[in-house]
Order: structure tokens, then C-alpha cells, then sequence
């Protein structure tokens, strides 16, 4: 996950993460 926030960005991928989760 780290490559992948890296490569999107932080401030990116944290909202897309958050919103993936909740799908979970």
C-alpha cells in the first residue's frame, strides 16, 4: 500500500482509502 500512496499521494489516497474501508 505504501507504493501506492506514494505514487497517487497521501492526500489523495487517504480519502480513497477511508472510503474503501467503509465499503468493507
Amino acid at each position: 500500500m505504501c507504493g501506492i500512496v506514494g505514487y497517487i499521494g497521501d492526500r489523495e489516497a487517504f480519502p480513497i482509502l477511508i472510503k474503501g474501508l467503509q465499503r468493507l
